[in-house]
C-alpha cells in the first residue's frame, strides 16, 4: 500500500475526538461540511503527524508518512486555505493556518511562507488583526514565515505606494523581543 493511501485511511478512519483542540467542533456522525472543514481537519491531522514524528524519534517511517501526507493532502488544503483567506475575513481559519506554521516551520517547502504572504498581500487587515493578538512565540513564527514569503513575493516587483504601505504594516507585525 502506498504511503498516501495509508495516510488517507488513517485520516478517514481516525475518530474525530482524538484530533486536538479543534475536535470539539466536529460530530463524527456528520460528514465534512465543506472545504473549510476539510482544511481545518487536514491542518490538525498534520500537527498530529508532526507530534508523532517527534515522539517516534524522527524515524524514517514517520518521516515518509509526513512527506506523503504533505504532498497528497496538506499542500492542496493549504492552497485552498490561501484562496479562501485572500478573499474572505475568516479569522479562525487564519489562526488555524498560523497554528499549522508552528509545525511546518522546519519544512523545506516555501509553500507555507509564500502562502501566508499571499494572504497578507491580498488581505492585510485580516492578517494584522490576527497576528497582533498571537502569543509571543506563535507571533514570532508567523512573522518569520510571513517575512520570508514576503521577500519571495515582492523580490522583483516595482516599488509602489501600496507596496510601501504593506511594508509598514509588516513592520508593525514584527515581534518586540
Amino acid at each position: 500500500m502506498h504511503h498516501w493511501a495509508l495516510v488517507l485511511l488513517l485520516l478517514l478512519g481516525s475518530p474525530a475526538y482524538s484530533w486536538s483542540d479543534w475536535s470539539a467542533r466536529y460530530d463524527e456522525d456528520k460528514p465534512l461540511s465543506g472545504e473549510r472543514d476539510h482544511i481545518m481537519r487536514a491542518f490538525d491531522f498534520y500537527a498530529r503527524l508532526e507530534d508523532n514524528f517527534e515522539k517516534a524519534g524522527y524515524d524514517k517511517r514517520s518521516r515518509d508518512l509526513i512527506e506523503d501526507y504533505t504532498t497528497a493532502i496538506l499542500l492542496p488544503s493549504y492552497e485552498s486555505c490561501v484562496r479562501l483567506l485572500s478573499k474572505g475575513n475568516d479569522g479562525e481559519l487564519l489562526r488555524a493556518m498560523i497554528h499549522l506554521l508552528q509545525f511546518a516551520k522546519n519544512s523545506a517547502s516555501e509553500s507555507f511562507s509564500n502562502g501566508i504572504a499571499a494572504v497578507f498581500i491580498a488581505n492585510p487587515k485580516l492578517v494584522e488583526s490576527v497576528v497582533l493578538l498571537l502569543p509571543p512565540e506563535e507571533r514570532r513564527v508567523a512573522y518569520n514565515e510571513l517575512k520570508a514569503g514576503w521577500h519571495n513575493q515582492v523580490h522583483s516587483k516595482r516599488r509602489t505606494q501600496r507596496l510601501a504601505q504593506l511594508e509598514r504594516t509588516l513592520e508593525r507585525l514584527k515581534p518586540r523581543d
